[in-house]
């Protein structure tokens, strides 16, 4: 792994390098084709180290090397706005059945919600 070292900071002057260091990350981007490159390599080798230590999970290490990247419509995550005007088709604590499955309006961190499922299967 390279490492760059610096001497002869400051305490503040380390504290501000960090900060911008950080920063760097956070505005780098990436070449797609060489980091498609690089993943594909990764994979038809042999390695010795669990994959995702390069900060990338295996599923998007899939979508980087299939070429599913930005493919897909991010339009798809957008939540509708309806009037508020509309009456309400759902409640918290409602329960729909769609054939065999039920589907709950309800918390996913609430205990009551799962109870609530039980209660109907």
């Amino acid at each position: 792994m390279p490492t760059l070292t610096l001497a002869g900071l400051t305490a503040p002057q380390k504290r501000a390098y960090v900060l911008a260091d950080n920063r760097l990350a956070e505005k780098a981007g990436w070449n797609s084709q060489i980091l498609d490159e690089e993943l594909k390599f990764l994979f038809e080798i042999e390695i010795d180290f669990d994959i995702s230590i390069t900060g990338f999970d295996t599923v998007e290490i899939d979508r980087l090397v299939d070429g599913l990247q930005g493919t897909a419509d991010s339009r798809a995550d957008e939540v509708p706005t309806l009037p508020p005007d509309q009456p309400v088709a759902s409640r918290l604590g409602d329960v729909w059945l769609l054939g065999r499955h039920h589907l709950l309006c309800g918390d996913a961190l609430g205990l009551v919600s799962y109870e609530r499922l039980l209660v109907r299967a």
